[in-house]
């Protein structure tokens, strides 16, 4: 079976069941596994033992867990109460306001925030602040998207975790340490140009506060245990990774330190503190539905791939003449196919196959090659029809979610060229 055929099967597959889970109100990911099933047993000859190991167990154990530590976060108000004291903070520079949310925003999901949680609490309140200062709430979309792309792929943020996995997948064993912490740094850097661009371009600087901002009301011992619970996860990620560069002793523990082992310790402690109800922090604040979507699809371009999908896009990308255009060609694809498709469950699975090619056949960066497939699938996902834009659309006035319709799709083709333009320069490497 020739690379095309491969290529259109899994085309078509994906989009079945994208159609199919669309008019049926179903998950995408229960029918992609079956999906995965099928084709491995009767088109593959696969035996079904073989497809189950395609399943990226891995992932699915982080995300659960990540999720259900930070559930806490949000059951005890600890998220808002962050949100509260930033507003506060900048009351008397309102100008910086903007630069506040991003900043916030972008840590959040950094330490592994639930981005859906970040939105629903954080966004509506900065667009109140928008119709307060008669400034378009294109600063606080736009900022949101880039926020959540620069701070998610951290190596302990819900897409790296993911993306991390994925590498682990499809040809860089062992190696998702490594790639991530620099994938990271070009989204931060990728992120902070085209915030300062839309800053400007949207008006924040023209933010001001109407009315007096109240002091925040002080920690609850619940808020406290939580926030302490939080700094003590991170730190240890942190102090082993810095000190190991001086110190043998703590290398050797920052070898070992898992996202897995770090928020398993996390959310534990959380239950036996109290800081939520076990059960209901399970079932109401671990996205399951997402577990199911990125496992399924993933398992189903994994199947596909063990085929030799991977080569054949790689030989398709690196048969274009001009090595250098093939960075910003990844990255537009990727964002064109982000249009219609979930970013970590469609577009990685099906980009990231073709990148151990097509470094071993340009010579380019693997890091520089995964951010361009990363940047151009998640920053595009503020595009309205997309699952992350219709939420941010659906926080807009209604009289205003017209006009942020039409302006949602041209900053999505603008950023495209941006990112196109970025891809060709050292900013991403």
């Amino acid at each position: 079976m020739n690379g095309l055929t491969i290529l259109l099967i899994t085309v078509i597959s994906l989009a079945i069941c994208i159609i199919i889970g669309t008019k049926a109100n179903s998950n995408i990911g229960v029918l992609a596994l079956i999906a995965a099933c099928i084709l491995g047993v009767y088109v593959f000859g696969m035996r079904a033992t073989e497809i189950y190991n395609f399943w990226p167990i891995s992932i699915v154990l982080q995300m659960l867990i990540v999720t259900f530590f930070y559930g806490f976060a949000n059951v005890t108000g600890t998220a808002k109460f962050l949100a509260d004291w930033a507003i506060y903070a900048a009351r008397k520079v309102p100008a910086l306001l903007p630069v506040i949310f991003f900043v916030l925003d972008f840590a959040m999901m950094a330490i592994g925030i639930n981005p859906g949680a970040v939105t629903v609490f954080l966004v509506p309140v900065f667009i109140r602040i928008c119709y307060q200062s008669k400034v378009s709430e294109m600063v606080i979309l736009t900022s949101h998207c880039l926020a959540l792309g620069a701070g998610t792929t951290s190596p302990i943020g819900s897409v790296g975790i993911i993306a991390s996995g994925l590498f682990e997948m499809f040809g860089f064993e062992g190696q998702g340490g490594q790639l991530l912490p620099r994938i990271w740094l070009n989204f931060v850097l990728v992120g902070i140009i085209c915030f300062v661009i839309v800053y400007f371009v949207f008006g924040g600087y023209k933010f001001k506060l109407q009315e007096e901002v109240a002091k925040p009301a002080p920690a609850t011992p619940a808020i406290k245990k939580n926030l302490a619970l939080i700094i003590i996860c991170v730190l240890l990620f942190a102090v082993p990774t810095i000190l190991g560069d001086f110190i043998p002793f703590f290398a050797t523990i920052a070898g070992g330190m898992d996202v897995l082992l770090v928020y398993s310790f996390g959310a534990f402690m959380a239950v036996i503190l109290k800081l939520g109800n076990e059960r209901e922090v399970l079932k109401n604040e671990v996205p399951w539905s997402t577990i199911m979507l990125v496992g399924g699809c993933a398992t189903l371009i994994a199947v596909c791939s063990s085929m030799g999908l991977g080569d054949y896009l790689a030989s398709l990308v690196s048969n274009i003449s001009n090595t250098a255009l093939i960075p910003p060609v990844l990255a537009v694809l990727s964002g064109a196919t982000s249009l219609v498709s979930d970013s970590t469950a469609v577009v990685f699975p099906l980009y990231f196959p073709a990148v151990a090619g097509l470094v071993a056949s340009t010579g380019l960066s693997a890091t520089k090659l995964f951010s361009c497939i990363m940047i151009g699938a998640i920053l595009s996902g503020v595009a309205p029809i997309s699952t992350g834009g219709s939420m941010l659309l659906s926080l807009v006035d209604g009289n205003r979610r017209n006009k942020i319709f039409a302006q949602l799709w041209i900053y999505c083709f603008c950023l495209l060229v941006v990112l196109a333009i970025l891809a060709l320069t050292p900013v991403i490497s």
